[in-house]
């Protein structure tokens, strides 16, 4: 914004609230334009690297529960799985909410371990994230994990049930 017409804004006793509807944003909305246009030129790059994330977390999910050569196997088969390299291309959600919620299941199994709170609730705001990026698949996915965790929460053995109650 030219200072010149915050100064005459000034000079004007034009109050904040005013001079920024009147001087500053009109002054500004073609750069506010210019990078919404740049912002959308990029979206197609978003897909892409959440594929990959979901390769790694894939991979982390892998090791995590049986062992690094499993993990190992599961994201080369996940990378090289035409259906996955399909949907990691195109503007569909599919690969977000899976993303989402590998890393719920992580978080909630870091959280179980660690009998932390903040991380169940971490897990349980990317679970919920996922739902409401694709609320059937995120449903559909998670139904596993949400029976272990509604286990940990009624039975609430070996303090377990302190995780669970950050998730939910």
């Amino acid at each position: 914004v030219r200072k010149e017409w915050i100064n005459v804004a000034r000079t004007l006793e034009v109050g904040p609230i005013r001079k920024a509807f009147t001087v500053i944003l009109p002054a500004a909305a073609p750069t506010i334009v210019t990078g919404m246009r740049i912002s959308i030129g990029i979206a197609w790059l978003v897909n892409p690297l959440l594929g990959g994330a979901l390769v790694l977390g894939v991979y982390f999910v892998g090791r995590a529960v049986l062992s690094s050569r499993v993990g190992l196997v599961a994201a080369l088969l996940l990378a090289v799985s035409p259906v996955h390299r399909n949907l990691s291309t195109v503007y569909l959600s599919h690969v977000a909410c899976s993303t989402l919620l590998v890393f719920a299941f992580l978080a909630g199994r870091s959280a179980r371990l660690r009998k932390s709170a903040k991380l169940g609730a971490l897990a349980g705001l990317l679970a919920g994230w996922a739902l409401a990026t694709r609320p059937y698949s995120a449903l559909l996915l998670a139904c596993p994990f949400l029976l272990f965790v509604a286990r940990d929460f009624f039975l609430r053995r070996a303090g377990h049930g302190r995780w669970a109650l950050g998730f939910v």
